[in-house]
């Protein structure tokens, strides 16, 4: 799972550490996100976090400003398409 400034999304580890080698290595046992299977982002644009994992999922991004991620599961984006918890 990932939450970026508080926003989760629930995102396919197999999906996300097999095309990029900071998620491959962030979500090893021997760092606290891999044990937890969380991974934070609070600083930076939650906008440029949210177009990284839809080009993981999607090979593109939107240039659509308008999620908001201020409270809320992200439920529009494709890596939560289909999502059962």
């Amino acid at each position: 799972m990932i939450l970026i400034h508080g926003v989760t999304l629930p995102v396919h580890k197999s999906i996300i550490c097999i095309q990029s080698v900071y998620f491959e290595k962030a979500f090893q046992e021997a760092f606290v996100e891999g044990s937890s299977g969380v991974l934070t982002f609070n600083d930076g644009s939650g906008a440029a976090y949210w177009r990284v994992f839809e080009y993981l999922y999607t090979g593109d991004y939107s240039d659509d400003l308008v999620n908001d991620f201020q409270g809320k599961v992200a439920f529009d984006c494709p890596c939560v398409r289909g999502y059962n918890s």
